[in-house]
């Protein structure tokens, strides 16, 4: 019997292998037409469980060949338009798939001319590099014009590293577009001076962690400064103060007050049998309290600006948070408080509360939890900084 089940098991899991492979041979035959990189994946799965699988083996070699024959149609059609950059992009997408199916049994390979890459990025990185070059040349040489060949410097040296002069070229004209942002004075409301540091230093941390190509920010104005970041802190706050709610609960109840004679039925003999019961009264338990709630709230309005010397704008924004805290407690107790039974006519959640007062937070404590807060994900100094990093990355128009 033992035997029987080992082998019951054996074939139901063969039978869910196959299945899976099916389902994977289905996938892969259905993918083929519209991206056969994603196709082959398909075909890993099976081999990976299965090497020697010929099907999964002979229709990756077919894939394989078409993806080479397509991409050496595509190289040849962005060569002759002169879009060596796109014509890397084709190489590289077959290089990353036969990178792929080196670590996939079933010895599949895809043929690469390997002379190809490397030409294709020399012209890449020229092409570039001679319209960085053009760029370079204009006189005068404007912001604009020189974060364009900065970027195409940049470029050419992605294809090629360390591409003619390229490196020392990009630093050059990096250095004559960039943006070098002090801190000027804020402003802020009273009470909230001390958030002004942790404004500015946790804003740089962020836009810094992003590394904006062509923004430079320091605590303070020198020689080098062309723009100055300034803003405001304005806060307001709500207190409730302290507003008791007086309540009452009444629980009715019966206690036992004596005993009764009381005939419950006759005997054999006609007789009248008498039993001793318990005589029992209603009575109201009374409980009153007081509710006491206070509740504080702060909101911090932040803005920024961003000007040249000049005083023309160049970037600003501004963002809201809000905090808010609240305290309970349960005092003033009264009523029936003689009954020995008094607590059960007090709800259980008044007798979960607490008893003593204790302050919610107050203003400046709300400002320091917001200042925690305020560089969290989606939240106004991080949108500040992703807005600022757009503003001036050099990541549009690359």
């Amino acid at each position: 019997m033992r035997r029987v089940l080992i082998a019951a098991a054996c074939v139901g899991a063969l039978a869910l292998g196959g299945c899976a492979a099916a389902k994977n041979m289905d996938a892969a035959k259905a993918t083929r037409p519209k991206n056969p990189h994603a196709a082959l994946e398909y075909l890993a799965r099976i081999l990976k469980e299965d090497p020697a699988n010929q099907e999964a083996i002979n229709l990756a070699n077919e894939i394989g060949k078409e993806i080479a024959a397509d991409a050496d149609a595509k190289v040849r059609h962005f060569e002759e338009g002169k879009k060596y950059a796109q014509a890397v992009a084709v190489c590289d997408r077959v290089l990353a798939t036969r990178s792929f199916l080196k670590k996939v049994p079933g010895n599949i390979d895809i043929f690469v001319n390997e002379e190809e890459r490397p030409r294709l990025a020399k012209l890449a990185a020229q092409q570039f590099y001679d319209r960085a070059d053009g760029l370079a040349k204009e006189t005068p040489v404007t912001v604009p014009t020189a974060k364009k060949a900065a970027i195409a410097f940049r470029r050419s040296l992605g294809f090629v590293p360390g591409f003619r002069d390229a490196q020392q070229r990009y630093e050059s004209m990096r250095d004559a577009a960039m943006t070098r942002v002090a801190f000027g004075r804020f402003k802020c409301a009273r009470g909230t001076d001390f958030l002004v540091p942790r404004f500015q230093s946790e804003l740089k941390e962020i836009i810094t962690g992003l590394n904006p190509e062509f923004l430079e920010i320091s605590g303070n104005r020198n020689p080098q400064t062309n723009a100055v970041l300034t803003g405001t802190i304005e806060a307001s706050f709500n207190d409730t103060g302290w507003r008791g709610s007086k309540k009452k609960n009444k629980v009715t109840k019966q206690r036992q007050i004596g005993t009764e004679q009381v005939q419950t039925g006759t005997d054999a003999q006609g007789n009248p049998i008498i039993e001793e019961q318990p005589v029992y009264e209603e009575y109201t338990l009374v409980a009153t309290w007081t509710e006491f709630e206070r509740r504080t709230a702060a909101t911090l309005t932040l803005r920024y600006e961003i000007r040249d010397l000049q005083g023309n704008q160049m970037d600003a924004g501004s963002g809201s948070l809000k905090m808010s805290d609240q305290k309970q407690y349960a005092g003033q107790f009264g009523g029936t408080t003689g009954e020995e039974d008094y607590e059960d006519a007090i709800p259980f959640y008044v007798k979960q509360m607490p008893k003593q007062r204790v302050e919610p937070a107050s203003f400046e404590q709300l400002c320091n939890a917001m200042s925690g807060k305020w560089k969290a994900k989606g939240k106004p100094v991080y949108k500040f900084g992703h807005k600022i990093y757009t503003r001036f990355s050099g990541q549009r128009g690359n």
